[in-house]
């Protein structure tokens, strides 16, 4: 089974997602929602912040996303935060839900209780550090982003 983790932030979450954020430097604070909001519609991998990456594993909760072997590209700031990446390569999702209710409720939908799926593109936008941990793990440097990584934009379409 092939799974494409797409980032999907409906109009009625974005709103608690923005807010949801911890207060940025008096500095970096949006003239308005509308400024902030359009940083975040201009969302774009930045050629500066860039890593070859080789089993670099990323768990939250339940979920684990193992990165075996390819590149992150680290997303443009958002009020002066990186707030996602782009990761093409190889991979693995894994999510094994902790209780049977949940367990219950994926096999319903998957057929499984629990899922380890391949991928080879995943966007990650977060409102935490995620990625303090890892940043410590890899070299960012400057490269050359390929056109179709940069379209963030028609993959959310």
């Amino acid at each position: 089974m092939m799974l494409r983790v797409l980032p999907s932030l409906p109009l009625t979450v974005l709103p608690a997602w923005l807010i949801a954020q911890t207060a940025p430097p008096p500095s970096a604070a949006a003239a308005s929602y509308e400024a902030r909001y359009a940083e975040v519609l201009a969302l774009a991998p930045r050629a500066d912040r860039i890593a070859q990456v080789s089993n670099l594993v990323l768990q939250r909760d339940a979920a684990r996303f193992t990165l075996a072997n390819g590149t992150i590209y680290l997303l443009s700031s958002v009020g002066d935060r990186t707030m996602g990446a782009v990761f093409q390569g190889e991979g693995t999702f894994s999510f094994s839900p902790p209780t049977r209710i949940e367990q219950d409720r994926l096999a319903r939908f998957e057929m499984s209780r629990s899922l380890d799926a391949r991928m080879t593109k995943l966007v990650l936008l977060f409102a935490d550090s995620p990625l303090a941990e890892p940043e410590r793990r890899v070299k960012l440097s400057a490269g050359q982003v390929p056109e179709e990584t940069g379209a963030v934009e028609q993959q959310r379409q």
